[in-house]
């Protein structure tokens, strides 16, 4: 079986960046466009009624600080962490994903390239409440099985390879707001190999163990504290 490399970041980011970020994300002021899908074609398939659509908003490094100060901090824990060895990443775009109830994501990858790798930040608030939902679900190459999941939290994000199959679920109704990712799509810019977890194992920061999540059937899924999704 190949390696699924997710790595959960939880509560590693300073607070004060965490609330600058979400304010900016979640401000009323921030323009958004229903205009983003989750397949593998990316928004080219918008026009497609069999394609489920959400909100978006892209972001310019350069220009939006907010942004870019919280991936410094991102990338400075990602490299402490030794989470990909010693790949150097470049960021190559970003953009937020916005779903409300009934918009789900369909099951896609990012990237079919090897050394690619998404990080998506959640722009929630310590109110949000597990049964709202959200999660982002990742599944194996044959699409048949559930391999790990990412649960919506405050001061939390994730960190996978792009060629890994997953979909991002829309709150349910009894949440009336927006769910709001921070998306970063990253490759490499050398050539070493990264150091990656065996037997689709996932792991959360900065304290909990791994746990192997191959061959899990939806039905045997229960949420544990720190986010994972484990039989």
């Amino acid at each position: 079986m190949r390696d699924y490399t997710v790595k959960i970041f939880s509560d590693v980011l300073e607070e004060d960046t965490v609330t600058k970020t979400n304010n900016f994300l979640l401000s009323k002021e921030l323009p958004w466009y229903f205009s983003q899908t989750s397949t593998t074609g990316g928004n080219q398939k918008v026009n497609d009624p069999t394609v489920p659509t959400f909100w978006y908003t892209e972001f310019d490094m350069k220009k939006d600080k907010v942004v870019s100060d919280v991936w410094d901090e991102m990338y400075s824990v990602i490299q402490t962490e030794d989470t990909l060895g010693s790949l150097e990443l470049e960021v190559v775009r970003t953009y937020g994903n916005g779903q409300t109830y009934g918009l789900n994501g369909q099951l896609h990858t990012d990237d079919e390239r090897p050394n690619t790798w998404t990080a998506l930040y959640y722009a929630v608030e310590d109110d949000w409440d597990v049964e709202w939902h959200g999660e982002t679900y990742f599944y194996d190459d044959d699409k048949e099985n559930v391999v790990g999941a990412c649960i919506p939290k405050r001061n939390r994000f994730v960190v996978f390879d792009s060629t890994i199959n997953h979909v991002g679920m829309a709150p349910n109704k009894q949440y009336n707001g927006l769910r709001v990712t921070l998306a970063f799509k990253l490759q490499s810019i050398n050539e070493t190999k990264p150091r990656v977890a065996t037997d689709a194992s996932f792991s959360s920061s900065p304290s909990t163990p791994s746990n192997g999540m191959s061959d899990m059937d939806m039905g045997d899924i229960e949420v544990s504290d720190d986010g994972f999704v484990v039989s």
